[in-house]
């Protein structure tokens, strides 16, 4: 069981698509995704918007110590979830959508180091399967006794491209990214590798809510 879990690119959420456990309609509509979007998707396309930052972005988790935060912890406002993110994830248009598609992801290795799931379910919406697959081996995890360490993300922010979608009205958020290798920390103190880190693509269907752009659903295409 726990040398299943290990994969080649981005830790747990890879992992999540290649565990049988959590269905293979999840593993197939991250994957669709990340074949649409990378490709540009089908139809008439609408602007495309490329961010090009002058250097790339990276988040390490914080600690090794054990998750101390209750998955019963009271959500977030929109206030609350502004004041933790990018100043530019509260504009309405484009520019929001991608400030919050680069900071979602690197939330990753954070839910999965922490056990906090206050900020992934804030932006996280009802219909994102990945998004839900994520929060139920966090809470699996929380359950066992276990954590990760390691897996911090680095975006190639000069690769970022927004792109509409007039067929399904969604905005596309694609960027390569880079992770480093990750571990899990059991409960008797033993641990064991469980990403290999490495890099890919990633793409995530945005869309507004309110004052808040939230994530729809996610695809990963790993090198």
């Amino acid at each position: 069981m726990r040398a299943q879990r290990r994969v080649a690119s981005l830790g747990p959420m890879n992992r999540l698509l290649s565990r049988g456990a959590l269905g293979a309609g999840i593993a197939a509509t991250a994957v669709m995704l990340a074949a649409f979007a990378l490709t540009g998707c089908t139809g008439d396309p609408g602007p495309i918007v490329t961010e090009t930052p002058s250097a790339s972005a990276s988040v390490m988790p914080s600690t090794s110590a054990s998750p101390s935060v209750s998955p019963s912890a009271a959500p977030l406002t929109d206030e609350e979830l502004l004041a933790l993110m990018p100043p530019e994830a509260a504009f309405p248009d484009v520019r929001g959508a991608i400030a919050t598609a680069e900071f979602f992801v690197e939330q990753f290795p954070i839910v999965y180091e922490t056990g906090d799931l206050r900020v992934w379910d804030a932006l996280s919406m009802p219909e994102c399967t990945f998004c839900e697959s994520v929060r139920s081996h966090v809470l699996e995890e929380i359950t066992v006794g276990d954590h990760e360490v390691g897996g911090a993300i680095s975006i190639d922010t000069d690769s970022v491209v927004a792109n509409y979608y007039d067929v399904d009205g969604y905005w596309y958020v694609t960027f390569s990214y880079s992770q480093t290798p990750s571990s899990t920390m059991h409960a008797d103190g033993t641990s064991e590798i469980s990403g290999d880190g490495g890099t890919g693509s990633t793409s995530l269907r945005m869309t507004p809510q309110g004052s808040i752009w939230k994530v729809s659903d996610v695809g990963v295409e790993p090198d």
